[in-house]
């Protein structure tokens, strides 16, 4: 759910409908990552107080004003199937972390106290944008922001 997630925040939100578009028509390099414990959105820019200003309100509106759609959902889903298929869960010992990982998961929805768990799997326009609000906010993000930024500005825009 999370690495679907991570390719839908590039999908376009509220005030930026072209993310990919737009991160390339200013120069930048940008990508997105997902491990099992966190997800990273970055794009590298020429340090500029407007690719700052710029940079922050893309990442502030579509942490909370992404689109999430059907069609998008399911072209996404297909890339993400894919990437998983990329050799390391061809082989048995690239396999067995994740087959670990997935038992141990297992195990612990299995528990009474994990009941709401179960309920969270992609699926449905509805389930996929319910989680953007609960996982997807500021107070669970941390910000790095490295280059030759004036540190005062920065915080105050941030």
């Amino acid at each position: 759910m999370a690495h679907l997630l991570e390719h839908m925040l590039f999908k376009g939100s509220k005030n930026f409908p072209d993310v990919k578009a737009e991160l390339t028509r200013r120069g930048g390099r940008w990508n997105g990552t997902t491990s099992n414990d966190r997800t990273n959105y970055f794009e590298t820019f020429s340090a500029t107080p407007e690719n700052l200003d710029w940079a922050l309100s893309l990442e502030a509106d579509r942490m909370v004003n992404s689109r999430v759609s059907r069609e998008d959902l399911d072209s996404e889903m297909t890339v993400v199937r894919n990437e998983f298929g990329d050799g390391r869960e061809q082989s048995r010992l690239g396999a067995l972390p994740a087959h670990a990982e997935a038992r141990l998961c297992l195990a612990q929805l299995r528990r009474p106290d994990h009941r709401r768990a179960r309920r969270h799997r992609a699926g449905t326009d509805r389930q996929a944008a319910g989680v953007l609000p609960r996982v997807y906010q500021p107070d669970n993000a941390v910000l790095l922001i490295a280059g030759r930024f004036d540190e005062n500005r920065a915080a105050r825009i941030w």
